[in-house]
């Protein structure tokens, strides 16, 4: 395979992908919507500061948990560019899948690592 694969990295993602991960050996790519600040209000709603939209989070780890097991099996990787703080990384290790993430956000990046670490029993971050 490609060494890690429990892995999150503090890069961007197009850099990291072309020198980290070889060709064909990814087998999905899930990602949360991006967005800038994020405001909580009651009700678990999250607003997204562009004027985008407002979405639902109540439960989006299970969202993602859903997806990945209705389109991998067991033990394949999957890959999540924009890492953020880990929903999908949590939701590979809950279902038995492998991960690789991107973060260039640093804040978010040491969120997703301090998040993953208990999962897996070691450094989820390079």
């Amino acid at each position: 395979m490609f060494g890690k694969i429990y892995r999150i990295y503090n890069e961007d993602c197009i850099t990291g992908m072309q020198k980290r991960i070889p060709k064909n050996a990814i087998d999905m790519v899930l990602a949360d919507i991006p967005y800038g600040e994020v405001n909580r209000s009651s009700g678990g709603l999250r607003n997204i500061d562009k004027g985008v939209a407002d979405i639902c989070t109540i439960d989006l780890e299970a969202l993602f948990a859903y997806l990945i097991e209705s389109s991998t099996n067991e033990g394949d990787p999957v890959l999540d560019c924009c890492m953020g703080s880990g929903t999908t990384a949590e939701a590979c290790i809950n279902t038995g899948r492998h991960y690789i993430g991107f973060e260039l956000d640093r804040d978010y990046y040491k969120t997703a690592c301090e998040r993953i670490h208990p999962s897996i029993g070691e450094s989820a971050g390079v």
